[in-house]
């Protein structure tokens, strides 16, 4: 089978390398974006953990202060 196209092969190349081009683009901004997202998740999840450990801090240093009040009542 003989494939003859219409268009030049000057022309065919130029959109041969604009289509790679453009898929290549595509393709790092997708690797950038979701290099960015799992360190946003990792950040995210970093400070979620040490939240939960403040909040365990908090809760009993509340319970503490709450034993004072009933002690002195």
């Amino acid at each position: 089978m003989n494939n003859e196209y219409k268009s030049s092969p000057a022309r065919l190349a130029k959109h041969f390398q604009k289509s790679r081009d453009n898929w290549k683009n595509k393709t790092l901004n997708v690797k950038a974006e979701l290099k960015n997202t799992k360190k946003k998740f990792k950040y995210t999840k970093k400070n979620l953990t040490d939240a939960k450990e403040e909040n365990k801090l908090l809760s009993k240093k509340l319970k503490v202060a709450e034993g004072k009040i009933k002690k002195k009542n």
